[in-house]
């Protein structure tokens, strides 16, 4: 008798391994982006508040963008939705890991338009990443 393997065509699973490994990504790229952030501004100094609130607002946009971007490339078709539940889970990854920390308002304009950017930046990438040609040969 011939074992054979047993495949996950699910949708669920077809989906869920891609926004798994974005998410992995995408909150590394917050991790690295914060930290050089954190730097460059230890060195400038005296910085205002606006400013670093605008700056982790962009960092989440551009690991939104990568994220959606990475699900968009492993799944080939539904960016647009599959990028912005990336952006969606991003966001709330960040948000439990501020409530934890004891350093997160929930219901700030700066977190409204986080979630916005975050939400919009996913589905930006992974639209980008399914609209993309193949390089023809």
């Amino acid at each position: 008798m011939v074992k054979t393997k047993e495949k996950h065509n699910s949708s669920v699973w077809r989906w869920s391994k891609p926004l798994l490994i974005s998410l992995l990504c995408g909150s590394a790229m917050i991790a690295v982006l914060l930290i050089a952030a954190g730097f460059v501004l230890l060195k400038v100094g005296n910085i205002q508040t606006q400013v670093t609130s605008s700056v982790a607002i962009v960092i989440c946009a551009v690991s939104a963008v990568l994220s959606g971007w990475i699900v968009g490339r492993m799944t080939r078709k539904n960016g647009l939705i599959l990028g912005s539940l990336t952006g969606l889970l991003l966001y709330f990854l960040l948000l439990v890991v501020s409530v934890s920390c004891g350093i997160f308002q929930l219901f700030t304009v700066s977190s409204v338009i986080r979630l916005a950017v975050m939400i919009l930046g996913g589905a930006l990438g992974g639209l980008l990443a399914v609209n993309r040609r193949s390089k023809i040969k």
